[in-house]
């Protein structure tokens, strides 16, 4: 794995807005994912899920971790019925800081206990800061139906919302992968988020161009066997923003990152700590 050194180091305040507006601008065929994806998204997403106590690749970290954080489920007010949620708190967590993950698209079988968004999950937990991770609207015990990602991004926001009133975190670390990705860049924007990691982000699917740059440190994570997102795509897209965000290629990485999860945690959870660093977070 290479990071494109492409991260400027000043950035400028980011711009609080109506995200779900600035979705709905996007033409609708932009905003659905192609359905003739959806045997090959079948097929690749079986094993991807990890559950709540998913294994890593070394069992002993495992029980280090479990020892050291407290997991709770709960389900938190959403734009229309509840969402069904995990909150995980390390020991010691950082003050007034939340990593909310998103996961991959609903209607291809993307939950919570996806093991890319668990290892989102966890290096934010790595870094002392508390994550929530939930189901979108429709999935697990989400009350709702898919809505093109437009409604995907309000229940982000609620969770993002529900975080600052009840946890009294005011800065927020946006994470998703794939079509989490795309939710997680939309309320990143519309929530000034302090920190954006995006992983294999559907550039094909999606029209990110029609939505703002985002003006906060922001990683770009993709690998380059990915068999559902063009790695080439993703790189062109991010040569044509400003300011640029960091990438991260991991050569011969499909889309679930299958047998790579390990490290994606490492060089994630390595980003957030040098970003914290930076700003002396």
């Amino acid at each position: 794995m290479h990071i494109d050194e492409r991260l400027t180091s000043n950035h400028p305040q980011p711009h609080e807005g109506s995200l779900s507006e600035a979705i709905q601008q996007v033409p609708n065929p932009l905003r659905r994912v192609d359905e003739r994806l959806l045997q090959d998204i079948l097929r690749v997403n079986a094993g991807s899920q990890a559950t709540i106590h998913a294994k890593t690749d070394h069992p002993h970290e495992a029980f280090a971790m479990a020892a050291k954080q407290v997991a709770e489920r709960l389900f938190i007010d959403g734009p229309i019925g509840p969402l069904e949620a995990l909150l995980e708190r390390p020991a010691g967590p950082v003050a007034g800081v939340c990593a909310v993950c998103c996961h991959p698209h609903p209607l291809f079988g993307g939950t919570m206990q996806n093991k890319v968004v668990h290892a989102l999950a966890r290096a934010a937990l790595d870094c002392g800061v508390t994550t929530i991770r939930f189901n979108f609207r429709g999935v697990g015990g989400s009350h709702g139906a898919y809505d093109n990602g437009v409604g995907e991004t309000d229940d982000a926001l609620a969770v993002a919302q529900w975080a600052g009133q009840a946890l009294g975190a005011s800065r927020l670390w946006a994470m998703g992968f794939s079509f989490g990705s795309f939710v997680a860049y939309g309320m990143a924007l519309a929530r000034g988020a302090e920190r954006l990691v995006t992983v294999a982000p559907p550039v094909q699917r999606f029209d990110f161009s029609q939505l703002a740059t985002p003006r906060h440190p922001w990683l770009v994570v993709q690998g380059d066997n990915d068999e559902l997102v063009n790695h080439e795509s993703v790189l062109a897209w991010t040569r044509t923003v400003e300011p640029a965000p960091q990438v991260a290629i991991f050569p011969g990485a499909d889309h679930f990152f299958h047998g790579r999860i390990t490290e994606l945690r490492e060089t994630v959870g390595e980003w957030l700590r040098g970003e914290r660093m930076a700003d002396g977070g």
